[in-house]
C-alpha cells in the first residue's frame, strides 16, 4: 500500500536565481484561459541513477472531462520550456527533489508546467478554475517561484473531492509541495491584484509523473 500523502520542501536561492527570470517571457495562448494563465509546457525523461534530464519531443496536454471540467478533451499545445530554464542547475534540483521525495522510479517521465497566473488591478483571477481536483498521476509537485503585487494562489490539500481542507499552505518563492496524486485532491484560492495600477501574478510550476 502508499502510504505516502504529501511532503514540504524547499529550492536553494541559487536555484530560485537560475528558474525566476524565464517567467518575464511567458505570453498569452489561445485557450480559454490564455488570457491570464501563461504557460509553457514541456515533458523530460529523468535517469535518477545517471542525474540525467532529456528533453522530450513536444506533445500535446490532454484531460478528460473526468479530470478536468473546465477544458475537458480539449488538445492544447504550448511552447516548450526555454533551455535557459531547463539546462540549468535549479532546475535539476527541482527534479532531482521531486523523484526523490516522491520515490519515482529510476527512469521516469516527468511533465512540466510553467506558469504565470495574472490579475489585472482590482480583480481577482480563478487559480484552478475547475476547483478542488486531482491531475489524473501517481505524484505532483506544486512549486512557487514567485508572488507580486497579489495575494492569494494560497494552496489547499484535501483527503476527497468534496471534503474540507486538511492544510492550506501560502507558499513563498521556493517553497513547494510533493502529493499522492491518488489519495490527494488539491485546489488553489484565486490570484487577487492589491496595488491600484499594478497586475498582480504568481508564479510556478507545476510537475507531474506515475511510479510505473
Amino acid at each position: 500500500m502508499d502510504a505516502f500523502t504529501f511532503t514540504l520542501g524547499r529550492l536553494s536561492d541559487a536555484a530560485i536565481e537560475d528558474l525566476a527570470p524565464d517567467f518575464e517571457t511567458l505570453a498569452p495562448n489561445q485557450y480559454a484561459d490564455g488570457a491570464y494563465r501563461l504557460r509553457r509546457f514541456s515533458h523530460f525523461e529523468f535517469d535518477r541513477a545517471e542525474q540525467r534530464l532529456t528533453l522530450l519531443p513536444p506533445k500535446d496536454f490532454v484531460q478528460g472531462d473526468d479530470i478536468n471540467h473546465f477544458q475537458p478533451g480539449v488538445a492544447r499545445r504550448y511552447d516548450d520550456l526555454l533551455p535557459t530554464t531547463w539546462d540549468t542547475r535549479g532546475f535539476g534540483e527541482l527534479i532531482a527533489d521531486f523523484a526523490r521525495l516522491g520515490a519515482l522510479p529510476e527512469l521516469v517521465r516527468i511533465e512540466v508546467h510553467q506558469l504565470r497566473v495574472i490579475a489585472l488591478p482590482g480583480t481577482a483571477v480563478e487559480t484552478a478554475p475547475e476547483g478542488v481536483h486531482q491531475d489524473g498521476f501517481d505524484r505532483i509537485c506544486i512549486a512557487t517561484l514567485g508572488r507580486a503585487h497579489s495575494t492569494g494562489a494560497d494552496l489547499s490539500l484535501h483527503e476527497s473531492g468534496d471534503a474540507p481542507a486538511l492544510a492550506t499552505l501560502r507558499q513563498q518563492a521556493g517553497q513547494y509541495v510533493v502529493l499522492n496524486d491518488r489519495t490527494m485532491w488539491h485546489s488553489a484560492n484565486p490570484v487577487v491584484a492589491v496595488d491600484a495600477g499594478l497586475s498582480g501574478y504568481w508564479d510556478a510550476f507545476v510537475l507531474t509523473a506515475h511510479r510505473a
